[in-house]
């Protein structure tokens, strides 16, 4: 649920259409620069509360790593479920496991290729 809130910050930002690539979030080698996971101008904002919903960079880093935890998350209980108790627990159990663990890498996939193709109506809707 926070992960999704932040993607309304980053729509509402245009956040999008900024640090269109990945998983750097700054990727300046092809011009002889340097690619970052952090962004340089990730906290420029005072008072520093203001970055989380007015700063294009930190709103998209935080969505990011937000998406990162939802995703680890996800496919984390799918893996350890799988690695031991699969089979003690109930069939709907692990069917809603499985489904979660596929729902957050599509959802994960999609919004990686919204990303890297600039917001195209038809992934971004």
């Amino acid at each position: 649920l926070v992960t999704a809130i932040s993607g309304a910050f980053v729509a509402g930002n245009d956040a999008g259409m900024a640090f269109n690539v990945w998983p750097y979030m700054v990727d300046d080698r092809d011009v002889g620069g340097e690619a970052t996971f952090v962004p340089p101008d990730l906290l420029e904002l005072q008072p520093l509360w203001r970055n989380m919903f007015e700063n294009t960079a930190c709103v998209q880093f935080d969505h990011r790593m937000l998406a990162y935890g939802t995703a680890l998350s996800g496919t984390g209980l799918f893996a350890l479920a799988r690695s031991g108790a699969w089979h003690a627990l109930p069939i709907v159990t692990r069917r809603f496991v499985a489904a979660g663990a596929l729902a957050v890498v599509g959802q994960a996939s999609l919004g990686v290729a919204t990303l890297l193709y600039v917001v195209p109506i038809e992934l971004a809707a």
